[in-house]
């Protein structure tokens, strides 16, 4: 490997080159940064995908915990047998026996 990169640098000698850039250890950390950057599989095209999923995922989070606790909520209501069946007749629509159901739409 080494080798190879000496044989590169001499040919690259001819031209007119940077000293810097004809250091072996730049021109090795230079090929490694290219590769953790594109090649890699966590390359920033990956990363940047991964924390857009994060960000979403957290705003779902949210919404679900808001979500559980309307619903906690609707529960403690409901064990009040009053609640329960003015939900029950509001929502659904349900009736005791002989009794008429009547809708009310406003426009």
């Amino acid at each position: 490997m080494k080798k190879i990169l000496t044989q590169i640098l001499q040919k690259a000698s001819k031209f007119r080159i940077p000293q810097f850039m004809k250091n072996f250890y730049f021109v090795v950390g230079s090929i490694f940064l290219v590769w953790m950057l594109f090649f890699d599989t966590n390359d920033l095209i990956s990363q940047y995908r991964w924390r857009k999923k994060y960000k979403r995922l957290l705003q779902e989070k949210a919404y679900y915990l808001e979500l559980q606790n309307t619903l906690k909520q609707n529960i403690k209501d409901f064990n009040d047998r009053e609640n329960f069946e003015k939900f029950a007749r509001e929502k659904h629509l349900l009736q005791k026996p002989n009794e008429d159901v009547f809708l009310i739409i406003e426009k």
